[in-house]
């Protein structure tokens, strides 16, 4: 998880304070009015955190304190599934499975078959006849991750073809 960092305030006429009304992070140092702040292990789980700076003030004039609630974005996590072994059907990966993602792309960089949708987790496959003549055909999945966050996260699985061969053995006429 990346650390939050602020930004150097324009006035230097008070002393500042960092403080949490809620998450369980740290600030790499309160005595700087630009710490670095790196969530916890509850923010994380929680998914947002209140972080407050208080300006104490010199004199007469009065303290102030601003507060700002954080949201955290959590990553997407993609499982494309196990390896496969396919009897020259269409392939569908009803194990794989995403979360934390806006946009889910399948793709295979050796197969000539086509998906009847790659835009969802459990996409299914039909193999072309180049497919079946590959012995076995790499597929990724790629998981997008929601806004603000810009990271994509992939998974692989990998499908062999088992040429079953069918033998029909039919008796032998008899001369009579």
């Amino acid at each position: 998880m990346n650390p939050f960092k602020s930004h150097q305030p324009q006035h230097s006429f008070m002393k500042a304070c960092y403080g949490l009304l809620m998450g369980d992070g740290s600030f790499d140092n309160l005595q700087v009015l630009d710490p670095i702040y790196t969530p916890g292990s509850n923010d994380l789980i929680n998914g947002s955190l209140t972080l407050c700076l208080t300006a104490f003030a010199n004199g007469d004039c009065l303290d102030d304190q601003d507060c700002i609630n954080l949201q955290i974005q959590k990553l997407p996590t993609v499982y494309a599934g196990a390896d496969k072994i396919s009897l020259l059907d269409i392939i569908c990966f009803d194990d794989a499975y995403a979360e934390n993602y806006s946009l889910i792309q399948w793709f295979t960089t050796n197969g000539m078959g086509y998906f009847e949708n790659d835009k969802v987790i459990n996409a299914c496959y039909i193999p072309s006849y180049y497919d079946i003549s590959k012995d076995s055909i790499y597929f990724t999945v790629t998981c997008f991750s929601l806004n603000p966050c810009t990271i994509a996260v992939e998974d692989q699985v990998v499908v062999k073809f088992f040429l079953t061969v069918v033998l029909t053995l039919l008796p032998m006429p008899v001369k009579i």
